[in-house]
């Protein structure tokens, strides 16, 4: 039990911490979309590491200075490696991890054609430092 005290006192904060922001309209879900695709394409958001299949090849996502940003970079590089959302995969779950000193968000996938259940991992620890920052 001691082992996953500090991880649910990290939820807890989280999951109270995101109930208080302010919820967006679609439109600015939609420019904040824009905004990071673009942030990606000039190089200022960068997608390293392996390639997302467990924690040590987790995709790590450089550059983003907020989770604003680079929680729709997760997205998009969904949409880069996997296709459209909701036409060629589709969201199961997401979750949040600590493994190693690091913050890993895990997006679980199903493949909508075959119907395969993949996860990502991203190491979110270089934009959760910049929590509570727009």
């Amino acid at each position: 039990m001691k082992n996953y005290l500090p991880l649910m006192l990290f939820c807890f904060l989280l999951i109270t911490g995101c109930s208080h922001q302010k919820k967006m309209t679609p439109e600015q879900l939609m420019q904040d979309y824009k905004l990071t695709r673009q942030k990606i394409d000039n190089g200022e958001i960068k997608f390293a590491g392996g390639d997302g299949t467990s924690f040590d090849k987790a995709v790590v996502i450089i550059g983003a200075k907020s989770p604003r940003f680079g929680i729709k970079a997760e997205y998009i590089y969904l949409e880069m490696h996997y296709g459209k959302p909701n036409v060629d995969w589709r969201l199961v779950q997401q979750s949040l991890a600590f493994d190693d000193n690091k913050f890993f968000d895990i997006l679980e996938i199903v493949i909508i054609k075959s119907g395969k259940i993949i996860e990502i991992y991203y190491d979110i620890s270089d934009f959760r430092k910049y929590r509570g920052r727009k």
